[in-house]
């Protein structure tokens, strides 16, 4: 087994290695939107970009427990990928894969890989909201992941503009999750703007008292032009959700009256707020009240950067049978970039959970599960009186990127994470992680 003070240095060696490597490099004053410049060429033809990344990470609870049942452990992370791009135009077309390796330094037992595919192609034009263009954006993506603090978007895809947080307690546990959706958008008139979505996924958990869940979702915007760069609109969702607790499907529609603004590069907004209903053979799942969504990105000047995403949506619980919560989350990042070669992001996340009906309780025994991260879980007593289940999550993320050259960067990040369950129990967790990453 390799010692975490081990790792450490090779990390330090390596990057110290590619420093001097290219030491004349490091005087460049161009802005990096990614990890390799290359995938900015818009010209015709195909190209392969090959990807890796190794980190240390500090994980002060590994299994997600209570102060009484936490373990501590270093892991370290060694990620493969490789994507291939194919352009012509305005049209575009993109595979990706990588895949991880996990090994744990004491906690030998939570060991694991998972992986990623993704489909994406975009037929028509690259500028998302205002374009003059017809846009086809069709996408597939399949994976088997443990761990949603892992975003392959940082190794693969160029999302650097996007929240570096990702919210939900479910999504700590092993999974299969296969996605497919494609999206339709552009001008009906000279002021009218149509967009059009539709999504399904699968989710099938490893462990057998976890709900496997099958979502289809269909979603709709009017868009009238104001000016140039505002419309008002009017959107509409309808989702068929379904789990393996239910005989019948859950349907959830929502109407929304919308204002989307984009001045130029310097500040984005769209927003909507509506109603919502949830619709159901069983009569404790429905529920109806207030619909929402948010997003804004301001460039505060040329290097600092604020983004801020909330929404509400209708989930039906993956540990609960029968039982559906209505989700409500809000992210906040401030991206800052002291030069062209270093920059610094904060990000604030909160997630809440409203369930349709009481729940059973924890019992005071543990069923140790040693196989999964967040391993120990609570017995639930379905003979004892039910209660109202509270869900309150917290999570803040601090992220330090250092360009070495174009190809390679070394980030550190630190984040914490305070979740609130009176039913599967509360935990609080840090990680402290640093990484070596090289895109070709």
């Amino acid at each position: 087994m390799i010692s975490s003070a081990s790792l450490c240095g090779l990390l330090l060696a390596i990057a110290l290695c590619v420093t001097d490597a290219y030491a004349d490099t490091l005087g460049r004053s161009v802005y990096r939107p990614s990890a390799n410049p290359n995938r900015e060429n818009k010209e015709a033809g195909f190209a392969l970009y090959p990807a890796a990344e190794i980190s240390l990470t500090y994980d002060s609870n590994a299994f997600l427990t209570d102060e009484n049942e936490r373990r501590s452990d270093t892991f370290m992370d060694l990620m493969l990928g490789l994507s291939g791009r194919l352009s012509s135009g305005r049209n575009s077309l993109t595979l990706g894969g990588w895949y991880r390796i996990r090994r744990y330094d004491d906690l030998s037992r939570l060991d694991n890989e998972d992986y990623t595919l993704t489909l994406q192609g975009v037929i028509g034009s690259d500028t998302i909201g205002m374009s003059d263009y017809w846009t086809i954006r069709p996408r597939a993506s399949y994976s088997k992941t443990i761990d949603y603090t892992h975003d392959p978007d940082e190794l693969l895809l160029q999302d650097e503009q996007s929240p570096t947080i990702r919210l939900g307690r479910p999504d700590r546990e092993l999974q299969r999750r296969l996605t497919l959706g494609v999206d339709v958008s552009g001008p009906a008139t000279d002021k009218l703007w149509l967009d059009l979505g539709y999504g399904y996924s699968r989710i099938n958990y490893k462990r057998e008292d976890l709900f496997n869940e099958d979502s289809h979702k269909l979603g709709g915007r009017v868009g009238f032009n104001v000016t140039e760069r505002s419309r008002v609109s009017l959107a509409g969702d309808m989702a068929q959700l379904d789990n393996d607790s239910l005989d019948d499907s859950v349907y959830n529609y929502a109407l929304r009256l919308g204002y989307r603004h984009q001045r130029s590069d310097k500040l984005a907004f769209d927003a909507g707020i509506g109603y919502f209903t949830v619709d159901s053979d069983e009569r404790d799942i429905d529920r109806e009240g207030l619909s929402f969504t948010v997003g804004a990105r301001w460039r505060i000047s040329p290097k600092l950067q604020l983004s801020l995403v909330g929404d509400n949506t209708t989930e039906l619980a993956e540990d609960d049978a029968g039982n559906a919560r209505l989700v409500s989350r809000a992210i906040a990042t401030l991206r800052h970039h002291i030069t062209t070669r270093i920059w610094w992001d904060l990000g604030l996340g909160y997630r809440r959970e409203d369930y349709n009906r009481p729940s059973p309780p924890p019992a005071d025994e543990l069923d140790r599960r040693a196989d999964v991260p967040g391993g120990l879980r609570p017995f639930r007593d379905p003979d004892a009186p039910l209660i109202e289940r509270e869900v309150e999550q917290y999570i803040a993320r601090l992220g330090l990127m250092f360009w070495i050259n174009d190809y390679a960067t070394l980030r550190a990040a630190a984040s914490y994470e305070d979740t609130r369950d009176n039913v599967i129990g509360d935990y609080d967790q840090y990680r402290f992680t640093i990484a070596l990453r090289v895109a070709i």
